[in-house]
C-alpha cells in the first residue's frame, strides 16, 4: 500500500508536524510506503518528500492559489499512483475535490482544532470547504471535541467522522525522561510550555499561581517556555501582572529552549499547567503537551471546555478546570503539590497508552 501525505513539513516544530511524524514514522516502520508532498524538504526523515505546496494559510487567505498548484499537484499524484491520500493540514484538503474528479483513489483528512471549522464559517472558502468536506472519504477527528465543533455546522458529515487521538512519540520520550538527570531543587517546580499568546490561558495560571502563593506557598519558580516578544502587548500585560502582583521571582521567562533542555525542565517539574481558552473559532483541539509531560512522569492542569479533555484523564493523570476560575485552579494544585494526588506512575501509564505505534494501527485500519 501507498500513502500520498500533504503536511507542510516533518521537522516537529508545531502541532500539525508534530502529528504528522507521529503518524508517517510508524507507517514507515510497518513497512508502508510513504511519500509526502509538502512546503518544505527535512532532510533528516527518511521519507519521500516532494515540496511543491504553499505554506497552509496562504490557502486559506488566497484561495485563488489552489488552482495555480493544482496541475503540479495532479501530476505527482499520477506519477506515485498511491492507493491512499491522507491530508494531515486542514488547508490542504482545499485540493481534495478536484483530485477527486481525475482519480478515485481514498482520500483521508485529520482535523485537529480551529481549522476543522474556521475555513467554513469563512465567506471566502466556505464553499470550497464545502466541496472538500464531501470528496474526502473519512475524517480523523483527534478529540471528541473538535468532532462536535465540527458536527454542529456540517452534521451530515456525522458517518464519515471517527475518533482517533494524536499518539505521542511513547520510545523516544521515555529514552529522553531516562537520560535527563533529575537535580534536587530548591523550589516547586511549575512549567508551562507553548506559544505565549492570550488563548494559551497564560493570564489565567498567573492568577491562580498569585491566589496559591497568598493561599499556601511561596517557595515555587513558574517556567514558561516558548517564544515571547517583549514589544507583545501581551507580553507587557503579563510583566504587569507579575509586577503588580509581587510575582517577579516566581516567575521566568524561558524562551524557546533547546530539547534537551526542555527535557531537564520537564523531568523536574511538579506541576504541568496550560489553561488554555476557546475564542470563538479558536481553540485547542487536543494538546499533546499534556502527554509529553506526563511521560517524564509530571501530574498536569487543563481546561475543561475544549479538546483538552482527551489527553488528559481527570483524576488521573492530573485535572481539568474552569480556566476563568482562580480558586478551582489552586484547588487543583493544592491536590497535586501539598497533597499528592496524582501518581506518577498513572501519568506514566496514561501517556504509554497514547503511544504513537497504537494510534497508528487504528489509521491503517482506516486506509
Amino acid at each position: 500500500m501507498k500513502v500520498l501525505y500533504f503536511v507542510h513539513h516533518l521537522f516537529g516544530k508545531d502541532g500539525w508536524s508534530v502529528n504528522a511524524l507521529n503518524t508517517i514514522e510508524p507507517m514507515v516502520s510497518m513497512g508502508r510506503q510513504c511519500v509526502a508532498i509538502v512546503n518544505e524538504v527535512n532532510p533528516a526523515i527518511p521519507v519521500v518528500q516532494i515540496a511543491i505546496l504553499r505554506k497552509p494559510l496562504r490557502y486559506l487567505r488566497y484561495p485563488f492559489l489552489i488552482f495555480l498548484d493544482l496541475f503540479k499537484i495532479l501530476k505527482i499524484i499520477k506519477k506515485e499512483k498511491p492507493d491512499v491520500i491522507h491530508f494531515l493540514v486542514e488547508p490542504y484538503a482545499f485540493f481534495s475535490y478536484f483530485i477527486k474528479l481525475f482519480f478515485n483513489c481514498k482520500q483521508v483528512l485529520t482535523v485537529c482544532g480551529t481549522y476543522a471549522v474556521l475555513p467554513y464559517n469563512q465567506l471566502r472558502t466556505k464553499l470550497l470547504s464545502i466541496l472538500y468536506y464531501r470528496s474526502i472519504d473519512f475524517i480523523i477527528s483527534i478529540s471528541g471535541y473538535t468532532a462536535s465543533r465540527l458536527l454542529k455546522i456540517l452534521p451530515k458529515l456525522k458517518d464519515k467522522v471517527i475518533v482517533i487521538p494524536a499518539g505521542i512519540n511513547w520510545a523516544d520520550l521515555k529514552s529522553a525522561a531516562a537520560a535527563t538527570k533529575q537535580t534536587p531543587q530548591t523550589a516547586i517546580s511549575i512549567v508551562f510550555t507553548g506559544q505565549i499568546k492570550e488563548r494559551k490561558g497564560v493570564l489565567e495560571a498567573l492568577q491562580a499561581l498569585s491566589l496559591y502563593k497568598n493561599t499556601y506557598h511561596s517557595n515555587f519558580i513558574f517556567s514558561i517556555i516558548g517564544q515571547y516578544d517583549r514589544h507583545q502587548k501581551y507580553w507587557q500585560e503579563l510583566n504587569a501582572y507579575i509586577t503588580a502582583n509581587g510575582l517577579t521571582n516566581n516567575v521566568e521567562f524561558c524562551g524557546l529552549l533547546p530539547e534537551s533542555q526542555k527535557n531537564e525542565k520537564l523531568k523536574n517539574a511538579d506541576l504541568f499547567i496550560m489553561l488554555s481558552r476557546v475564542d470563538g473559532d479558536h481553540f485547542e483541539g487536543y494538546g499533546l503537551v499534556y502527554l509529553e509531560a506526563n511521560a517524564f512522569g509530571v501530574p498536569v492542569i487543563g481546561p475543561n471546555d475544549s479538546g483538552t479533555t482527551q489527553p488528559i484523564k481527570d483524576g488521573y493523570s492530573g485535572y481539568v478546570v474552569t480556566p476563568s476560575d482562580p480558586r478551582q485552579v489552586v484547588e487543583k494544585i493544592d491536590l497535586i503539590l501539598n497533597k499528592h494526588s496524582i501518581n506518577a506512575q498513572n501519568c506514566l501509564l496514561w501517556a504509554e497508552a497514547h503511544d504513537r505505534r497504537k494510534i497508528s494501527q487504528q489509521i491503517f485500519a482506516l486506509y
